[in-house]
């Protein structure tokens, strides 16, 4: 189930940086608080607390009820960044298996 809500994250994350109508990113943000929340309790079962801790960070940035306002810009390198490391957690899972 992991590696499918790190997929999703992903596919939303990127999808962000087409132009989209702001219900999208309403959505996003909601997804994303509960993607993140749900992968830092992954983390932190596993005890990776630095990951957990990563995940938590950023289900605080893109929570849709205290809004961080970044801009445009900042938002997009945020999604992109979020999208890779998502991707690369992925691949470095499945290369341990």
């Amino acid at each position: 189930m992991i590696p499918l809500v790190k997929i999703g994250l992903s596919v939303l994350f990127l999808a962000c940086l087409l132009p989209m109508p702001y219900s999208y990113f309403q959505i996003v943000r909601v997804i994303g608080l509960l993607g993140f929340c749900l992968l830092a309790y992954d983390a932190h079962d596993k005890q990776n607390t630095n990951t957990a801790i990563f995940f938590l960070v950023s289900a605080i940035v893109i929570n849709p009820i205290l809004k961080v306002p970044l801009g445009r810009n900042l938002w997009n390198l945020l999604d992109v960044i979020w999208a890779s490391i998502l991707l690369y957690q992925l691949k470095k899972l499945r290369n341990e298996h």
